[in-house]
């Protein structure tokens, strides 16, 4: 390359970008990332809206595509555990309604659940968020009318 016999990097730079693609660097993640994901959500209290999941999910999946192209042993793409826990206590209950539901909720010989892959986690997971929200949204409307029928004289 012309720029590097030259010592001229800003054409030695023009030239790996013609020839590689990019001028940033991809973004590089140590072993500890994707704990230190789980933790963040756990501090606050888990996920519980679907912006989250998709922040939480979105970064994962960037983490394990960036440790699989780099080939690390430590982690297992496919386990669910990561998202599991970082899950609210709420919407632990309810994916679990949903795959005992679904008849998906294996347990272990003792009696404890075994946590699904990730891609039908996540399916799960989208299902529990859904009913949530439905939930969150009738419940106000609920409430104002039951404040309707007690406040209203024609009851009497």
């Amino acid at each position: 390359m012309e720029g590097h016999k030259t010592g001229n990097w800003e054409l030695l730079k023009k030239e790996l970008i013609r020839k590689w693609g990019r001028a940033t660097p991809f973004r590089k993640y140590r072993e500890d990332a994707i704990p230190r994901l789980v933790q963040k959500a756990q501090e606050s209290h888990g996920i519980k809206s679907r912006v989250e999941y998709r922040k939480f999910v979105g970064e994962l999946e960037e983490m394990t595509d960036y440790f699989t192209r780099m080939d690390y042993s430590h982690l297992n793409p496919e386990s669910g555990n990561p998202l599991w826990s970082a899950l609210s206590a709420e919407l632990k209950k309810e994916v679990n309604k949903e795959l005992a539901h679904a008849k998906k909720l294996q347990k272990t010989k003792d009696g404890r659940n075994i946590i699904p892959e990730l891609d039908t986690l996540k399916e799960y997971v989208e299902m529990a968020l859904i009913i949530i929200d439905f939930d969150e949204d009738e419940s106000p409307a609920v409430t104002a009318e039951a404040t309707k029928k007690k406040g209203s004289p024609a009851a009497s």
